[in-house]
């Protein structure tokens, strides 16, 4: 698999089966795509929390068997931190 660091300009949006991720240059915002159950992430510092900016220290894109996810960052996690994961993109858009 592959990890590419993405420089981001102004606004990405991703798009996977169960979540919208919108990346800015130094925040992300997670939504679910569809109103209803979602399965719950734990997380020690909130960073998985959807519907909320917070900062990140990177985005990468990760590829490999014809699957592209997304992997960030968030900023104050400790040396060695893997990030978030997003599912598998199914669209790109924005710069």
């Amino acid at each position: 698999m592959t990890r590419e660091p993405l420089t981001i300009v102004v606004e990405l949006r991703v798009l996977t089966e169960a979540s919208v991720w919108l990346v800015r240059p130094s925040t992300y915002l997670r939504l679910p795509r569809t109103e209803g159950p979602r399965a719950q992430i734990y997380d020690t510092d909130g960073a998985a929390r959807d519907g909320v900016w917070h900062q990140h220290e990177g985005v990468w894109l990760l590829e490999g068997d014809g699957v592209r996810m997304l992997n960030v960052l968030p900023a104050g996690r400790p040396p060695g931190s893997r990030g978030l994961y997003s599912g598998p993109i199914e669209r790109v858009a924005g710069r």
